[in-house]
């Protein structure tokens, strides 16, 4: 969002920022507010454009429908950030919430604003860009397991030696790149405990 705004509209920047890292340390999901104003000339231009792509069948319909809507996505003018508990699904608690974080723990920050991540966005190289999974595999050498239930989170699903999808809002994407596939998140602690142990069992007397 701050790649996108004008050069007058950075007024609380910097404020915002600091603002949205209290909010994750607290637990909390962000959402960064912008807007512009536009004339209907322009939003005419734009709505052909957008809805012509949205029609493509073609391999690069996502990308062409992100550079239709960066047509009319830019010199925004910063609001500020808002925050709410990040509830998954019903029965399901996350950070803080459930006690999986504490407040004085040691934090790695991954971010994408460094300059060696920026060059490689702009030379279009996905491939390479902040692979955790990938890392976390490499550093500890742990067997790893990853969850997901949308489009962004396939390659993190693939990387990981188990991949565990869940059906959902978002598209069947993550469920068909995973090696199990679930419904909702509370049914990961059956899984894991229940069908988990008595795959090991088999699995160990087959051994």
């Amino acid at each position: 969002m701050f790649e996108r705004l004008a050069k007058d509209g950075r007024e609380f920047e910097q404020r915002t920022k600091e603002q949205i890292n209290e909010y994750a340390d607290a637990g909390l999901r962000t959402l960064v507010l912008a807007y512009r104003e536009i004339d209907e000339e322009e939003y005419t231009n734009f709505n052909k454009k957008f809805t012509a792509v949205k029609n493509l069948v073609s391999a690069d319909r996502d990308e062409r429908i992100e550079e239709a809507a960066d047509l009319i996505e830019r010199n925004l003018i910063l609001l500020g950030v808002t925050a709410v508990e990040d509830k998954l699904q019903y029965g399901v608690g996350i950070s803080f919430a459930c006690s999986l974080l504490r407040q004085g723990m040691k934090q790695i920050i991954i971010t994408l604003e460094t300059p060696e991540i920026v060059r490689l966005e702009k030379d279009g190289n996905k491939e390479a860009i902040a692979k955790v999974t990938r890392l976390v595999k490499a550093s500890t050498r742990k067997v790893t397991l990853a969850i997901g239930d949308g489009a962004n989170d396939v390659g993190m699903l693939q990387e990981a030696d188990i991949g565990v999808g869940i059906s959902g809002a978002e598209g069947m994407q993550a469920v068909m790149s995973s090696d199990v596939a679930i419904a909702q998140f509370r049914f990961l602690e059956r899984l894991l405990l229940v069908h988990g142990h008595w795959c090991y069992r088999r699995i160990s007397s087959m051994v």
